[in-house]
């Protein structure tokens, strides 16, 4: 399990735009698939165990990073919005942070970050609608190309246990 945490501001140590792929994964430490999409000519590398793929662009820079949900937190200034999505609303509210919704689910921070919903219902213009209680959280892009924030993670391992026999 990783726990990401996002950054307003670039941070020398972070993940964070412009970085090369091997850069990268000199940070990440981990087994990687690389693969090249030529619908947008990007080329990303695909980490399964870490659940998130890094998406490069032409000169070999990263400019985005998309997280899925599986067991990872992601802290969005003291919130993780992958455990405690049903609070969203009143966690942007209070913080005056303004939202819009796109096609796939919500984009925060002048879209640096896109939270993507699993089969979105983009009649859903409010997070008061009691339909967004039933959305699931499928991922979350990081959007650095034309932005400046980056993004720390650490990993949190499960110790390891034995269990001991009574004779």
């Amino acid at each position: 399990m990783l726990k990401f945490e996002y950054h307003r501001e670039v941070k020398g140590d972070c993940i964070r735009k412009g970085l090369s792929p091997d850069q990268t994964r000199k940070i990440l430490k981990s087994h990687f698939i690389i693969s090249e999409e030529e619908e947008f000519s990007e080329k990303n590398d695909y980490y399964s165990e870490l659940g998130l793929t890094t998406y490069f662009n032409q000169n070999d820079q990263l400019v985005a990073i998309n997280i899925s949900k599986r067991s990872n937190t992601f802290d969005f200034l003291g919130f993780d919005i992958f455990t405690n999505f049903i609070n969203l609303k009143g966690f942007l509210f209070n913080k005056n942070i303004i939202y819009t919704f796109n096609d796939l689910g919500i984009e925060l921070e002048k879209d640096k970050i896109g939270i993507y919903i699993q089969d979105f219902d983009s009649s859903i213009d409010d997070l008061n609608d009691s339909k967004y209680k039933e959305q699931k959280i499928n991922s979350i892009y990081i959007d650095f190309a034309s932005n400046d924030c980056s993004l720390s993670f650490e990993m949190n391992r499960i110790k390891p246990y034995t269990i001991k026999e009574s004779l």
